[in-house]
């Protein structure tokens, strides 16, 4: 090689760069391991970083603002309420855990508010072993039925309502009985003691209307008096439907003078001058309204508020009725 050759071929090498070292495949693969984990710790953050400001928005707003620091608080749930089942005019507070049924014959089960009455009769059902605490709602009047109330008992004021309490036993439990005659419900509480009993009762608010609640028109009205006696043969009783004989007694109980002061309220038993006008108005509703005469004068309806009788009204009632028993 002369000269001019070796010095052609020292500057092609000068001007050449350096030839790539060999790389091992485990260092290809170490470093595509790299690569790929610092892509999710990116990622991750990113979505971090968009969840707490979520966060931070969300717990600003509940906590009413974002002016200065601000904490977080949990959205809390409302408080809990007892349950309240309604019957008639009154309701009935129901303890934790206690549920309510249809009622059934004999005492109802423990843990038990049992609503209505039975309508057929009943065969015996032995005591329990252990006396239920349990309550029980009933109507004390109804279209063929009326129940006796105020017998052995002073009258007090439950919540504006006249009321009478009894204290008694019922097979093996005892029992606190609540009248209410002017809400038309009798609350009988049932317990080992009459401590217990007696304080299942407090559990009872009154709901009271401000009249008796009379329709604007009715399609009939069915007369049931109480007079007489079981198994004397009599049917004391008539479903009006002539339009006549229906507007006269519902404008005789539309001009009963309304008593509202409990202290007023009758203080004596059901008596046999007693009278039931069950109204089924055109708008569909039902009501039955017991007149008491003699003794007490006065008919209620269960709306929390009683009426005085009248002389004309117990006339078209014999009228309407002429087996009724009542009186001139």
């Amino acid at each position: 090689m002369t000269d001019i050759d070796e010095r052609l071929s020292a500057l092609l090498h000068s001007a050449a760069p350096e030839p790539p070292a060999s790389v091992a495949p485990a260092t290809v693969m170490d470093r595509g391991r790299r690569r790929r984990a610092k892509r999710r710790i990116s990622a991750f953050a990113a979505a971090t970083t968009v969840l707490l400001g979520l966060g931070l928005g969300l717990g600003l707003s509940l906590s009413g603002g974002g002016n200065g620091a601000q904490r977080i608080t949990p959205a809390q749930p409302p408080p809990a309420r007892p349950q309240q089942i309604a019957f008639q005019g009154v309701t009935f507070a129901l303890p934790s855990s206690w549920h309510f049924t249809r009622p059934v014959c004999g005492l109802p089960q423990n843990h038990t508010l049992a609503i209505g009455t039975w309508t057929s009769l009943c065969s015996y059902v032995p005591p329990p072993k252990v006396p239920p605490v349990a309550v029980r709602l009933v109507g004390l009047y109804g279209p063929r039925s009326a129940g006796g109330t105020g017998n052995n008992a002073a009258p007090i004021d439950w919540h504006g309502q006249p009321a009478w309490i009894t204290t008694g036993t019922d097979q093996n439990s005892r029992t606190a009985t609540l009248d209410l005659p002017w809400l038309n419900v009798m609350v009988v509480a049932y317990a080992p003691d009459a401590a217990t009993a007696r304080a299942l009762l407090d559990r009872v608010e009154v709901h009271p209307q401000r009249d008796l609640a009379l329709p604007p028109d009715a399609t009939s009205v069915f007369v049931q008096s109480f007079a007489g006696h079981d198994g004397d043969g009599q049917n004391r009783s008539i479903t009006l439907t002539r339009r006549a004989d229906v507007h006269t007694l519902l404008a005789d109980l539309r001009v009963l003078p309304l008593i509202t002061d409990p202290a007023k309220a009758c203080a004596t038993p059901f008596s046999p001058d007693t009278v039931a006008l069950t109204v089924h108005g055109t708008d569909g509703t039902e009501r039955t309204y017991l007149a008491r005469f003699g003794d007490c004068d006065q008919l209620t309806g269960g709306t929390g508020v009683a009426a005085a009788t009248t002389a004309t009204l117990r006339a078209d009632i014999r009228r309407l009725l002429p087996n009724s028993g009542l009186a001139p």
